[in-house]
């Protein structure tokens, strides 16, 4: 497409609102344990991340299936798998078909994700398509934090409302089915011949597994807060269902509004910038869970939200300095793995903490997981100190 307008950069964009929609309703965990009480609090939890281990799966399928059908085709079937299924708990009570639903909310995100990305690619080049890649990242975030903060107001009428958020998968049906085509590729435009040259003659660089490692560690301790905030929240008194979801939405905002200061950040801080960000992350989480009141209950949230802004930018920078030409690609998916795996694996995280240390009360999950993610940054800094001598 020569003439690339307004309408045509949002529709791509509106695709990007979903891509981090699924622990969205995290707040609703300690009312929807109220129903499924046969439930361990694990598996209440697991609902929130489920949807990540879709999105793995089918990232992977994704390549696959824009080959059979195109690129067009293949979005507007994840977003309606994810319409679908998004919102199957507004009517059911079952765990088992919840489960399965929030599973496919995954399945429909993870065969959009990549084409969220790679579609910029194929229709910006040089300073519009990084503007464009900012711009998705952008939308990523800000549909994350307004679903959640939805999610606050939905939840005055039942946990079963909050999952009415989906419908945001409508008008970006509507848009990308409207006003993009099926994206047509020469021979001159596949890139993919080179990459998989290019992988078979370069092995992964392993410190690229390590920082996949790394990132499920951290991403498995800074969702603990994610599903036990609302938890805490309620066991505490401090703050309602509907208030910790708020805090949780504004907590992303931050992040959205220190992201663009990443690159000066780093260029003062340079190796230490995750030993700040993670050292800043684990004090917000001490903070959150010593709080007494709303305020300062929010105060961590936001500080905690400023400094996670550091994290992901910097462990993608960084793996992506060991990557072989034609790398990029299979980098960035080896760190996707990490993350959503941590993601994923996030309420059995806090159950393995609480169990180690007889104590399952969210507050003290908060406070375990704080002092991981400080440990983490202090072992970080000493590591980036001796690699600089």
């Amino acid at each position: 497409m020569k003439q690339k307008n307004g309408l045509f950069k949002i529709s791509l964009l509106s695709i990007s609102l979903l891509l981090m929609a699924g622990p969205a309703i995290a707040a609703t965990i300690p009312l929807m344990a109220e129903t499924f009480k046969n439930q361990s609090a694990s598996s209440v939890e697991l609902l929130s991340t489920i949807p990540n281990f879709g999105i793995i799966l089918f990232v992977l399928v994704s390549n696959y299936l824009v080959k059979l059908i195109g690129d067009k085709k293949t979005v507007l079937l994840g977003l309606s798998i994810a319409l679908i299924f998004g919102l199957v708990p507004v009517f059911s009570e079952s765990y088992g078909l919840i489960l399965f639903s929030r599973f496919m909310l995954g399945a429909g995100i993870g065969l959009i994700n990549p084409l969220a990305y790679s579609l910029i690619t194929h229709y910006f080049v040089g300073e519009e398509r990084a503007t464009m890649l900012g711009y998705q990242n952008a939308v990523g975030s800000i549909g994350s934090a307004a679903l959640t903060f939805i999610v606050g107001l939905l939840v005055q009428g039942g946990w079963h409302m909050t999952y009415l958020i989906y419908l945001v998968a409508v008008p970006a049906l509507l848009l990308f089915g409207f006003f993009v085509p099926e994206t047509k590729y020469t021979e001159a435009e596949k890139p993919v011949a080179k990459e998989v040259t290019a992988v078979k003659n370069n092995k992964i660089h392993p410190k690229v597994f390590g920082y996949s490692l790394l990132s499920l560690l951290i991403f498995a301790s800074f969702m603990t807060l994610i599903i036990k905030l609302s938890t805490f929240a309620s066991e505490s008194g401090v703050a309602t269902v509907g208030e910790a979801s708020i805090i949780l939405s504004l907590s992303t905002v931050a992040g959205i509004v220190s992201s663009p200061l990443f690159g000066k950040i780093f260029m003062r801080l340079k190796f230490y910038t995750l030993s700040v960000g993670l050292f800043i992350i684990g004090i917000s989480f001490v903070v959150i869970a010593l709080s007494t009141n709303l305020w300062l209950l929010g105060l961590g949230a936001l500080i905690g939200g400023l400094a996670f802004a550091l994290v992901t930018p910097y462990l993608f920078m960084q793996a992506s300095q060991y990557a072989a030409p034609g790398q990029d690609n299979i980098v960035s998916s080896v760190l996707l793995v990490g993350i959503n795996i941590g993601t994923f694996i996030a309420p059995y995280f806090a159950g393995m903490i609480g169990m180690l240390f007889s104590n399952n009360q969210a507050y003290f999950a908060i406070l375990m997981s704080g002092i991981i993610l400080l440990t983490t940054g202090i072992i970080h800094f000493l590591v980036a100190s001796f690699n600089k001598k």
